[in-house]
């Protein structure tokens, strides 16, 4: 199951039939047996610069609730602990 990022209604699943026939995902409400339809806005998150990637070669746009996990990932060397 899964819940919707909007609204955060739950019991939600994705439509796989659908996919397969058009190729773009979309959430299907299991209770009411009919697509999801999202009673609250898309939220859109505005795009920003990774302060840490070089500006020369590897410019990215990376929206701001991602660039936490961006600069963890990609800038933090956690080392081989193996």
């Amino acid at each position: 199951m899964v819940d919707c990022n909007n609204c955060r209604k739950n019991g939600l699943s994705w439509d796989n039939t659908y996919f397969e026939n058009t190729g773009k995902w979309r959430l299907w409400d299991t209770a009411m047996e009919q697509p999801h339809e999202c009673s609250q806005p898309k939220k859109t998150w505005k795009k920003t610069i990774c302060p840490k990637c070089d500006p020369c070669s590897d410019k990215k746009f990376i929206p701001e609730n991602k660039l936490q996990a961006h600069i963890k990932t990609e800038h933090i060397d956690w080392g081989d602990y193996t």
